[in-house]
């Protein structure tokens, strides 16, 4: 059995890897919306603190924005289809039968 070992993570070839990334990110993703709310409604902190933790919560609103076009521009390739083509991102997914990624990993917080 091959195994590649990246990021202190090994992998084998009959695992789904994708199954494990979503999972850890609906868990990061969880943590934070519950960390965000309890931080915006603690009188005790300061501005600063506030701040900061608006800024990580802006961080991950770019990365999922991130995992959504690397998504669309594999399923792009994939189709042999360019944005200059005007497909819309809808009608790529549903021919190939495919939910959004970010999708996925929202409904374990539901």
């Amino acid at each position: 059995m091959e195994q590649v070992q990246k990021f202190k993570v090994t992998f084998a070839g009959d695992v789904k890897f994708e199954t494990e990334i979503d999972r850890r990110f609906a868990v990061a993703s969880g943590l934070l919306h519950e960390l965000a709310g309890i931080i915006v409604t603690n009188a005790e902190l300061d501005l600063k603190t506030k701040i900061s933790m608006f800024k990580s919560c802006t961080a991950t609103v770019k990365f999922r924005s991130r995992v959504q076009a690397a998504e669309m521009g594999s399923l792009r390739r994939i189709a042999e289809i360019t944005v200059l083509d005007k497909v819309r991102r809808s009608y790529i997914q549903k021919s190939f039968c495919v939910q959004p990624l970010l999708l996925q990993t929202d409904k374990p917080q539901l």
